[in-house]
């Protein structure tokens, strides 16, 4: 129970900046927030799905590496998951910025779905997909905060991220409607992340070293020439929207594996790890 005190904290605070959101989207005008809402549901199935299994099997691996002390073990676990989430989270990141109102016209553009609704659905996506790395790599931290037997920092910092998003929620969201709000948010995740992370190094093991950056070269290689491919041939339509759409995102797969191939990244890292 001393344990799960601050998990049920952290998770009320959670709660309530859910409620604190959600009527600040009522000002900002009809359907805001069930298109944040629409939109959230779409951002939080792509997380759910790379961070669950990541995080789940984690667990079992970060507990028993926990339980015989071999922080060598936990770090060298943890820098290949950090990687293995950028790499899956980049093409991602890249699809949903350039194909939000593509992405939210094919799941929700039917029936009483208007324009309007497209647009502001589209607006929240967008926003929401940049808390993608950061809710994935905190779930995946957090797991490894429980494997050591603390509840308590992943709280901290949890009801520190609320306190900051209620805050910017508050600053932005007159300025900026709905990218105001969602904005906030990963604002606050980002910042989160980072907090987490710095945490996590000082307390038990230093996880991202010096030469951290030369270790993630060739992903961020590989998703600055797919942003600049999406950038001129965004505007090149394909037959119709959905063939437009799986075409566009096959091509910009390869051509990120393609990159990554030619750059000689080493694979076997995403596939395997050796406990």
């Amino acid at each position: 129970l001393a344990q799960a005190l601050p998990v049920f904290i952290g998770q009320a605070a959670v709660e309530i900046n859910q409620v604190i959101d959600r009527a600040l989207l009522s000002s900002v005008g009809v359907g805001a927030v069930t298109s944040v809402s629409y939109s959230a549901t779409l951002y939080q199935f792509a997380s759910t799905v790379i961070s669950l299994p990541l995080s789940t099997v984690m667990f079992t691996e970060l507990s028993v590496f926990a339980s015989r002390g071999d922080m060598a073990k936990i770090k060298d676990y943890l820098a290949k998951t950090y990687k293995l989430i950028v790499f899956l989270c980049i093409p991602i990141l890249i699809e949903v910025l350039f194909y939000s109102r593509d992405i939210v016209t094919i799941i929700y553009g039917w029936g009483n779905f208007d324009a309007n609704a497209i647009r502001q659905t589209s607006l929240g996506l967008a926003a929401y997909i940049f808390c993608l790395i950061p809710a994935i790599v905190k779930s995946v931290l957090t797991r490894t905060y429980y494997a050591l037997n603390d509840s308590k920092g992943p709280m901290i910092i949890g009801v520190s991220e609320v306190i900051l998003n209620i805050g910017l929620s508050f600053v932005l969201v007159g300025h900026f409607g709905i990218l105001g709000v969602v904005g906030a948010t990963s604002i606050a995740s980002f910042t989160a992340m980072i907090l987490m992370v710095i945490s996590f190094n000082k307390k038990y093991v230093n996880i991202l070293d010096k030469g951290w950056f030369t270790k993630y070269y060739n992903v961020f290689i590989a998703g600055i020439i797919c942003t600049i491919i999406m950038t001129f041939w965004r505007n090149t339509f394909i037959v119709n929207l959905y063939v437009n759409f799986i075409v566009k995102s096959i091509f910009i797969f390869c051509i990120y594996i393609l990159i990554l191939v030619l750059k000689k990244e080493k694979f076997s890292e995403y596939i395997r790890f050796d406990s």
